[in-house]
């Protein structure tokens, strides 16, 4: 997500990145920390907004403090909500993301019921489109109380050399179709480095395929967005 965040604001989008996740891989990444985070606007509208590159802002998890307001909030009645109606008054940005953990968490449904669409990376497992089924009938569930759609599904760490692989695209494709990006993410080193480095893969390796493939990433979903518009 981060990669496809700074994608979009080198194109010139404000963009803000919210860390829903308490292991706060975002956070880490930019290596930014603020005094107040998720977990503090979760609870008491609290907030503080870091500008973390040109066009890009972040709100970071909190990771403890994060799990801790998932906590508080489990026994909240209308919690789902709670995400939604913080960022009511943010509105000066072209994109929010919301990066989600791996699991459905109480976090992740409060992002799913404040989110537009939804954007579902699958890697080369047949688990992986477990998962990803998993998250999209999750959104299907909020529906009724969140307009939230699926955006698109997104083949990422293919390795072409591999029969898994290819099997495992064959069946993303055959099971979503149009809904899956022409676009594949391949596996590379230098995706996977920069984070180490505490930077995108443009400011690590711009020659590299990896920038390459998140670059077409991105004009593929400024293509969707036009549509949508």
């Amino acid at each position: 997500m981060t990669n496809l965040a700074a994608g979009l604001a080198n194109r010139g989008y404000k963009v803000l990145a919210v860390d829903c996740d308490a292991q706060g891989n975002l956070q880490n990444q930019f290596n930014v920390r603020t005094e107040k985070n998720l977990g503090d606007l979760l609870l008491d509208g609290s907030i503080e907004i870091a500008s973390v590159r040109p066009n890009l802002d972040l709100i970071n998890s909190g990771k403890q403090g994060l799990a801790d307001a998932e906590t508080a909030l489990t026994g909240r009645n209308f919690r789902e909500s709670v995400l939604k109606d913080r960022m009511g008054g943010i509105d000066e940005y072209d994109v929010v993301f919301c990066d989600l953990s791996p699991t459905i968490t109480l976090v992740n449904t409060m992002a799913l019921f404040y989110c537009d669409y939804i954007l579902v990376p699958v890697s080369m497992s047949f688990y992986a489109i477990t998962g990803a089924h998993q998250i999209l009938h999750a959104a299907e569930e909020i529906t009724s109380h969140s307009p939230i759609q699926p955006l698109g599904i997104v083949i990422n760490l293919f390795d072409g050399r591999t029969n898994l692989a290819k099997m495992v695209e064959e069946a993303v494709r055959g099971k979503w179709g149009n809904l899956v990006f022409d676009t594949v993410l391949r596996r590379n080193i230098a995706v996977e480095e920069a984070p180490t480095q505490r930077k995108t893969i443009y400011e690590h390796a711009p020659r590299s395929a990896g920038a390459q493939d998140f670059a077409a990433l991105t004009e593929e979903l400024i293509r969707r967005f036009d549509s949508i518009d």
